[in-house]
């Protein structure tokens, strides 16, 4: 199925962090259809569809679908799921409780920079992905 381009799921990370990037990295390799597009929530995008408080937390991917907004480990299964293939798999992990999901994610999220280092400056795309990462 063909997205165009206004109404493709957008995924929005943490353009500084080094563990969000790699995240980015997996998906956009694994993305062959292109079925999702990519923003920094420091970026112009996020702010045209975030709102201020969205923007303040930048310690949840936010997965953008329509008008629905996911978040935390919900945000990151069902933006997996999208690669389809075998990737689709991941949304038998959203049966198990929010709250049982979401404690690990925020484990993860809140040592990333520690654990995984901090870029001072967002990702740049390649000419190939330009289209896909959005500003």
């Amino acid at each position: 199925m063909e997205h165009k381009k206004a109404d493709k799921p957008i995924v929005f990370f943490d353009g500084h962090c080094t563990l969000c990037s790699h995240w980015i990295n997996f998906m956009l390799k694994r993305d062959r259809l292109q079925v999702l597009q990519y923003a920094s929530l420091q970026g112009d995008t996020a702010k045209a569809y975030l709102s201020e408080e969205h923007l303040k937390t930048i310690d949840t991917i936010i997965l953008k679908v329509g008008d629905k907004l996911y978040f935390q480990s919900s945000a990151s299964l069902r933006s997996f799921a999208y690669l389809g293939g075998i990737y689709k798999a991941a949304n038998v992990l959203l049966l198990f409780p929010p709250f049982i999901r979401n404690w690990v994610y925020s484990i993860v999220s809140k040592n990333r920079y520690q654990w995984f280092g901090k870029k001072e400056v967002c990702r740049v795309p390649t000419e190939e992905e330009a289209g896909r990462l959005l500003p």
